[in-house]
């Protein structure tokens, strides 16, 4: 973090891992809050870049699996309602009993 610090310090922009690295190592508890406060603080003074925000996600991605399966939801949900399936009902009612 040390290294990223003294880059942002000389307003260089971090790259989209550099960015998820600094990240994964705050959400694990691995920085303590004065470095937090370091960071944020050089990325607002230099103005931060959308590859830089968009590191972020990276992190959650490998700190948060679900996160990722959640993110994958609506291609799921569009897939599956691009699938040819019957639109009226009879592909539930393969498993009812007859009434009749």
């Amino acid at each position: 973090m040390q290294s990223l610090l003294e880059k942002l310090t000389r307003r260089e922009d971090l790259d989209g891992q550099e960015a998820a690295a600094a990240m994964q190592e705050i959400m694990d508890g691995g920085a303590s809050e004065p470095v937090v406060a370091a960071f944020l603080i050089g990325l607002s003074m230099k103005g931060e870049r959308p590859v830089e925000i968009a590191g972020a996600p990276l992190a959650w991605d490998v700190r948060w699996p679900l996160w990722t399966a959640l993110k994958r939801l609506p291609s799921l949900a569009a897939a599956a309602n691009s699938a040819s399936l019957p639109h009226d009902g009879s592909a539930c009612d393969s498993g009812r009993a007859s009434t009749t």
